[in-house]
């Protein structure tokens, strides 16, 4: 994650979790063990979103700024822009406003707090190329920019 300043004035801040194989795998188990799902519903909900993963590339998205209207990432007049840069190429994200139980995405995501607003953002690469490379999720507005660098996963 990272935040932006405006001298002692806090503009916005974010933390982000670059949903590839190994973290949708994790999110699989830990929610089969929540949930005492058995094989089958494990099975199940592990192709849905493998599938999903095949079609593009997510990310988890904790933000928090102090002025509500400026917390409008997924509205069609946001101020911000959600890029994620793979393989010398810029994306652009779409941006969807997450409304999940508080206590569920914060056993997913520990970074997230009750302050922030959960997004989850797509991209149009796939998740295999995403994290067989190093890649950079950037936000940008009128009230700055900032990224994180999300390095190429291990083989």
């Amino acid at each position: 994650g990272d935040s932006e300043y405006n001298g002692f004035y806090h503009s916005f801040g974010f933390h982000a979790a670059l949903l590839n194989s190994d973290v949708l795998e994790a999110n699989i188990r830990r929610q089969a063990r929540f949930y005492m799902w058995d094989k089958t519903r494990t099975e199940e909900e592990r192709d849905k979103l493998f599938k999903a993963a095949s079609e593009g590339t997510a990310v988890f998205l904790s933000f928090f700024t102090p002025e509500k209207k400026d917390d409008n990432l997924s509205t069609e007049k946001s101020i911000w822009r959600v890029l994620l840069d793979v393989g010398g190429k810029r994306y652009v994200g779409k941006i969807k406003k997450l409304k999940n139980n508080l206590s569920e995405m914060i056993a997913l995501y520990p970074f997230h707090t009750r302050w922030n607003t959960a997004y989850y953002v797509t991209f149009p690469v796939s998740t295999s190329q995403a994290e067989t490379q190093a890649s950079k999720l950037t936000i940008t507005g009128p009230m700055g920019s900032r990224n994180i660098d999300f390095p190429a996963k291990a083989p």
